[in-house]
């Protein structure tokens, strides 16, 4: 008896050969192949993708033009009309951002101001309030430096808008503007003011307050929607990256799970069956994955008070389903005859999505504006209206979330009759392929 049937195996022991034996000269060919088809693959791949994300920051600085910022001039006198003047002066360069006086009349309150900011008419705006000359020539007769700097010059902005935009490009200019300020305009401003001060008057203002003839003049920063930082820049930036990768994920995972009925059922039952299947499972996927954010202390109350987390939820499983939905599409038409497709197209709907999605399309190449139309760009505004309180269009978001759901489901109907009919033919090539195999095993054996 041998020692394979003594040991209850069926198979004989496997062997193992070297690396260099001449049964793997045929493998490694195999290998080798392969390995330059996929380096080949990703280098063309990497080299169209990878510039979308690279060319929306090509030379950035020098879009910083586009950003806008309003000056209100409400004083029209002696500080408002040097603050005006300066601006004027001020060069138009390309990576300067554009700061531009407005019809001052046109805005009576500071909350048509605030309007201005919020609502994405401006970056940001400055305001020289009414009477800031007076109020800067008492506080300089007076002495008193208390709480003057409150009623002059302020200037207003959205953190919440796009926090790196403010931090990167408007508040150092901004703040380059206010000592340019400080540096050209205030000695003259203090020196009309003083004309008919005593000179003791004047010793006595630079011995006790010195301020009032040195710097009087102070920009007052009102941030009205701040950005929170901390979580919130997890879910408005990095998160939406995740959230493409987690609908890819649920594709996939599903996928498997389809197939188990598709080969049997009425097609059309078919698309309705894992249509429906698809919407429950990322309801209950996109509620864990915003769960995250409400477990780590996100306020989602600012806008729409203890709802706002429904929202943001509703938000993540609209952006979800149109996000999955074209993968799933992509692979039905494509991954089944070349299983690499789904690593590129991961890669490309990532970069495709952010690339106009997590920056501002003002400081973007024009050809850029196709990002209103994709899924991230939509869902990151409405979840900065979430979160920060800012300009809501989240009707147009969620319409947009919407009308890329509808034709999905539209592609994925006449994906479905595609891959019906490819793996028909897939058996029947099977079937004739075994059939021939059967009559040449027949005619031998008759021969």
């Amino acid at each position: 008896m041998s020692s394979t049937a003594s040991s209850g195996r069926i198979l004989p022991p496997k062997t193992y050969v070297p690396v260099h034996h001449p049964k793997l000269r045929k493998g490694h060919w195999v290998v080798a192949k392969m390995s330059f088809f996929n380096v080949l693959t990703l280098a063309i791949a990497l080299t169209g993708i990878l510039p979308l994300f690279w060319g929306s920051m090509y030379k950035r600085s020098d879009r910083a033009h586009n950003l806008k910022m309003a000056v209100i001039n409400w004083d029209n006198d002696v500080v408002g009309n040097a603050f005006v003047d300066l601006i004027n002066e001020r060069p138009k360069l390309p990576h300067l951002v554009t700061i531009k006086p407005v019809v001052s009349s046109e805005y009576t309150s500071l909350e048509q101001i605030e309007q201005l900011v919020v609502q994405y008419k401006y970056w940001g705006a400055f305001v020289v309030f009414e009477n800031s000359t007076a109020t800067l020539r008492a506080a300089l007769e007076s002495g008193n430096q208390d709480d003057y700097w409150f009623k002059t010059l302020h200037y207003f902005n959205t953190g919440g808008r796009q926090e790196s935009v403010h931090s990167t490009y408007c508040q150092p200019q901004v703040d380059a503007l206010e000592f340019l300020f400080q540096e050209q305009k205030v000695p003259e401003i203090v020196k009309n003011l003083t004309a008919d001060f005593s000179n003791d008057k004047l010793k006595d203002l630079l011995t006790n307050t010195p301020r009032l003839l040195t710097s009087p003049l102070e920009f007052q920063n009102n941030d009205i929607r701040p950005f929170s930082g901390g979580v919130a820049s997890a879910i408005d930036n990095v998160g939406l990256i995740y959230l493409v990768i987690v609908s890819f994920y649920q594709v996939m995972m599903w996928g498997f799970i389809h197939n188990v009925q598709g080969e049997h059922m009425i097609l059309w039952q078919f698309f309705i069956y894992r249509t429906v299947i698809n919407i429950i499972s990322i309801f209950f996927i996109s509620l864990f994955f915003s769960l995250v954010s409400l477990a780590f202390g996100q306020d989602f109350t600012l806008r729409y008070g203890r709802g706002g987390f429904v929202v943001y939820w509703m938000i993540n499983f609209l952006s979800m389903t149109a996000l999955g939905g074209a993968t799933d599409n992509i692979m039905a038409f494509f991954a089944k005859k070349f299983p690499p497709t789904l690593a590129i197209w991961l890669l490309f709907w990532v970069i495709f999505n952010s690339a106009p999605g997590m920056f501002p399309l003002e400081m973007s190449p024009g050809v850029y504006q196709f990002g209103h139309a994709l899924p991230v760009f939509n869902a990151v505004e409405a979840i900065r209206t979430i979160l920060f309180n800012v300009h809501s269009e989240i009707g147009l978001n969620v319409g947009v979330l919407i009308a890329w759901i509808a034709l999905n489901c539209v592609v994925n109907y006449i994906s479905l009759i595609y891959t019906r009919y490819f793996f028909v033919e897939e058996r029947e090539k099977a079937a004739r392929k075994e059939l021939e195999k059967k009559s040449q095993v027949i005619e031998e054996h008759e021969a």
